[in-house]
C-alpha cells in the first residue's frame, strides 16, 4: 500500500468491489446529543434510523436527555455537545423551545436537527388547525376536570 491507500491489486471488501462500501468506518463517533420535552424515545430511534444509514450502528454514541423544559438545561446542553464535539438532535412540542435550541445551536457551531417541528408545522397545515405545543399532547380529560376544579371554587 502508498499512503496508507490499498495498492490495486489489493481488495478491500469480502464482496469483491475494490473498494471499502464505509471508509469512514475507522473514525471515532462523536455524541449525537438526543434532547426532548418527552422521553426521548421516539428521537432516539429516529436518530438510530439514521444513523444506521451509514452502517455503522455499533458505533453510534447517542446520549438522550429527556424531560427537558427550561431554556438553561438547553444551555447547558449545548454547551456539553460543543466541548465534545457533538450534533443534537431534538423533539420539542413548544416552537419557543425549538428556536430557542436552534439558536444557541447555530451561535455555538453546533450541527444539529430539529426532528419535530417540521412534522407539527405539516400537520397543522393538513389539518388547517394550529398545534399545542405542549409536552405529550394535550390530554382533553385532565383539561376537562382541572376546569370543574375551577368552576367548584367559584
Amino acid at each position: 500500500s502508498v499512503g496508507g491507500q490499498p495498492a490495486p491489486e489489493e481488495d478491500d471488501d469480502e464482496d469483491g468491489l475494490g473498494f471499502s462500501v464505509t471508509p469512514w468506518a475507522e473514525l471515532e463517533a462523536r455524541p449525537i446529543f438526543v434532547i426532548s420535552d418527552g422521553t426521548g424515545h421516539g428521537a432516539k430511534l429516529l436518530v438510530e434510523s439514521g444513523w444506521a444509514q451509514f452502517g455503522m450502528l455499533d458505533t453510534v454514541d447517542v446520549r438522550v436527555r429527556s424531560q427537558v423544559r427550561s431554556l438553561e438545561e438547553i444551555k447547558l446542553i449545548v454547551e456539553k455537545s460543543e466541548s465534545a464535539r457533538g450534533m443534537v438532535a431534538f423533539t420539542f412540542a413548544s416552537p419557543g423551545m425549538s428556536r430557542f435550541m436552534r439558536e444557541q445551536c447555530e451561535l455555538a457551531g453546533i450541527r444539529y436537527s430539529d426532528l419535530f417541528q417540521p412534522v407539527l408545522v405539516a400537520m397543522e397545515l393538513y389539518l388547517s388547525h394550529p398545534f399545542f405545543g405542549v409536552p405529550g399532547g394535550l390530554d382533553l380529560k385532565a383539561l376537562a376536570e382541572a376546569e370543574l376544579r375551577w368552576e367548584s371554587r367559584r
